[in-house]
């Protein structure tokens, strides 16, 4: 796994966002953020998310994992937000209801096949229902990062 990924993890607990655009907008522009982003990234993701939606209902928790081109980014990086209520995802794939998601995995891939990697192991994170637990319940910063650290390592 890509050392610096992992080092630029970045998490934003207990905000409010409207909606998934008003959520990329405001995460973007954070001082957190935008170190590791070029200008293109904000149109970017929106775009991206709307041609291929990800948000999903998990059987423990609704969550989502946008991501887009690495051509958008200065840096690689992860950004794991957990905001305060919701915030709706249209759906991936068939599904036909909107994921009310309460966790986002924003993620900022440089390296090829990085991508799918990545994915399958937020996947198998979504399906542990201590994690998620672990995860939703605590307002430590440091603790979630070193948790996250472990599950995309």
């Amino acid at each position: 796994m890509e050392k610096d990924l992992l080092d630029n993890l970045i998490v934003i607990l207990d905000e409010e966002y409207e909606n998934d655009i008003d959520l990329f907008r405001k995460v973007v522009e954070s001082e957190k953020v935008r170190p590791f982003v070029k200008d293109s990234y904000f149109d970017a993701i929106v775009a991206r998310e709307k041609e291929y939606p990800t948000g999903i209902s998990g059987p423990f928790i609704d969550f989502a994992i946008p991501h887009t081109d690495p051509q958008h980014l200065v840096e690689a990086f992860v950004v794991v937000i957990r905001p305060k209520g919701f915030v709706e995802f249209n759906p991936m794939g068939m599904a036909e209801e909107k994921a009310e998601a309460k966790l986002i995995v924003m993620l900022g891939i440089q390296k090829d096949g990085q991508q799918v990697e990545m994915l399958q192991k937020l996947m198998a994170f979504f399906m542990d229902e201590t994690e998620i637990d672990d995860i939703c319940n605590t307002h430590d910063e440091e603790l979630i990062r070193i948790k996250m650290r472990k599950v995309l390592q």
